[in-house]
């Protein structure tokens, strides 16, 4: 297992979430219709560890997966129930996918909830970012 099957587990994980978003993949041409709101996820590793002491320790991988919202400027609160429908949707989850098993949360035990912040305005679009810490040991 390497960091390329996270990212592929944690992307198609958004992929068959059941709601109508249109998401805008990384590496994949995408050219937004104003007022038309959308998805940008975004895979974001931290460092690497040994999940314990000791030469046959799993490696611990970790790191944050983001899914911006990009929303219509003047739309109220729609893009904080979207942004907190994918926190939600991911939140307690241990994703399989190929070799990886990717656990939604903190590496340390405590919850590690997905979180969204402070919407941005940016041009003709209000962001909303959605944190979601994960972690996965390399056996």
């Amino acid at each position: 297992m390497n960091l390329k099957v996270i990212e592929e587990a944690l992307l198609n994980y958004l992929r068959i979430m059941p709601a109508p978003y249109t998401v805008a993949w990384p590496n994949i041409d995408y050219v937004p219709t104003i007022g038309t709101p959308y998805l940008t996820p975004r895979f974001l590793p931290n460092r690497s560890d040994y999940a314990a002491v000791g030469a046959n320790s799993p490696k611990r991988h970790r790191g944050l997966f983001q899914v911006t919202v990009h929303g219509a400027i003047n739309g109220g609160t729609a893009d904080a129930a979207v942004a907190d429908n994918i926190g939600a949707y991911y939140t307690g989850k241990i994703i399989a996918f190929e070799t990886a098993r990717v656990r939604i949360g903190s590496f340390d035990g405590s919850p590690g909830l997905p979180y969204r912040t402070a919407a941005i305005r940016d041009g003709a679009w209000n962001l909303t970012p959605v944190t979601i810490p994960w972690w996965s040991d390399e056996f």
